[in-house]
This record gives C-alpha cells, structure tokens and sequence, in this order.
C-alpha cells in the first residue's frame, strides 16, 4: 500500500512510467492553461454581460422619459394648434372686413317688427339670423322686409331656413342670407 501515516485519498503526483512523464507534464501545462483562459474568458463575458445590461436598462428609461415627454408636447401641440387654425380664420374675418355698422342697419331692416336672439356671420358673408315674433302677421312682415332688400339687392340668397313655436306662443324664425357689403 503506500505511506502508513497518509491518509489523503486524492494523490498529487501519479505514479507513471519514464516515457510517459512528458506526456503527463504536458497535460498538466494545458488543463492550466485552459483553465486560466476559462477564467479570464468567464471574467470577460461577465463584464460584457455586466455592461450590457446597465446600459439596456440606462435606455429603457430613456425610453421611458421621451415617451413621457412627447405625451406631455402632444396635448400642446394639440393646442397651439387649434389655436392656430382660429387665427387663420380671424386672419380671414379680419382681411375681408369693411365694417359690421352696415350689416346690423340691414339686420334691424329684415327684424324690424320681429326680436332679433340670434346672430351668425360667417366667412363667405352669409348672415343666419333668428328672429322672435310673436304672431303670424308679424312674421309676414319680416318675410315681406326680407324680401325688399332681396329686390333692392341688398341682400341676396334669402332663405327661411326654419319656423317654429317657441315657449311663449310665439315663433322663431332662422332666416339666411348673404350680405351684399
């Protein structure tokens, strides 16, 4: 057997023969070599991974942040906009106007029995206006107005565009026309 005093199962050195012994040193000098290479091969992935994965979640919440942001920017986009388009239409309003004193001379011609509740210009000078009267002869009379500027053109395109009893017993009347300014 071996030493009696020794009792360690995992021997250091093998017993081979002569011819062998190179061989064995050689192997040795490898299975070291490659574990070291293993080692420092392990160390350099694991940095890479390391890295990696920091700079994964450094843009995810990158991401994240510009994600939010241009949320935010969205509903003020939005509004500027709406507020855009509403100075382009004040811009058209405003370069096509010559004055509303004419039009309400014209307005207080068509209601002149009738009560005026209602008052609508739009771009392309169409006037709608609603009308309270409170009998059908008074109506008639706002009709025959309306269709005496119609003559004289001051106003042309006239429509009754609707004519309803309202709660008082009497009746609105919507009336369109275009405004010859």
């Amino acid at each position: 057997m071996g030493r009696a005093g020794n009792i360690n199962l995992i021997t250091t050195t093998i017993e081979t023969a002569p011819e062998f012994a190179g061989y064995f040193k050689i192997l040795q000098k490898v299975s070291y070599t490659s574990l070291i290479v293993l080692i420092v091969s392990g160390v350099i992935v694991g940095s890479i991974f390391a890295y990696v994965s920091s700079r994964q979640s450094a843009l995810r919440t990158e991401k994240n942040t510009l994600l939010a942001q241009i949320n935010r920017q969205s509903v003020t986009e939005g509004l500027l906009l709406a507020v855009k388009q509403r100075v382009a239409v004040i811009d058209k309003i405003l370069a096509g106007k010559q004055g509303v004193e004419p039009l309400f001379a014209i307005v207080d011609g068509v209601a002149a029995v009738g009560k005026p509740v209602s008052l609508l210009l739009d771009e392309f000078k169409t006037v709608t206006i609603v009308v309270h009267v409170g009998s059908v002869g008074e109506a008639i009379t706002v009709a025959d107005g309306i269709l005496e500027k119609a003559k004289t053109n001051v106003i042309t395109k006239p429509a009754l565009a609707s004519f309803t009893v309202n709660k008082e017993g009497g009746f609105d009347m919507g009336i369109s026309f275009v405004v010859q300014l």
